[in-house]
């Protein structure tokens, strides 16, 4: 049961790249500044990624993806990109070395009571 849940988590809640698409899945609703923050990148996996402004010039994180594994419930080889220490509100973009990048990552307004903002996919 919860294989299905996260899978059904997954299917529901990433969302493709630009370029060849799929291949970089991030969570749609939007991350909260200081909760965990995922991209799931279906291989062949490059050995790095970044957070950068929308034109792509300036770089705010980079990191190395997880060894790729196999995803059994979609039977996709997949790597992690954990970019949950990025905390700071904007808009951004996630790309992936060798293989493209994400739509909009974007801060939003505050919906909840104390909420700080999120970072939009």
């Amino acid at each position: 049961m919860k294989v299905f849940v996260l899978s059904l988590l997954i299917t529901s809640f990433f969302f493709a790249t630009a370029g060849e698409p799929g291949m970089i899945r991030l969570n749609q609703v939007g991350f909260y500044p200081k909760s965990p923050k995922i991209a799931v990148v279906l291989a062949p996996c490059s050995s790095s990624y970044k957070v950068t402004s929308l034109r792509g010039d300036l770089v705010f994180f980079t990191g190395k993806l997880g060894e790729k594994k196999h995803w059994a419930p979609s039977g996709e080889d997949v790597c992690i990109a954990d970019f949950t220490e990025f905390t700071r509100p904007g808009q951004y973009k996630l790309i992936v070395e060798n293989l493209g990048e994400s739509y909009l990552l974007a801060r939003r307004r505050p919906f909840l009571n104390g909420d700080t903002g999120a970072l939009r996919l």
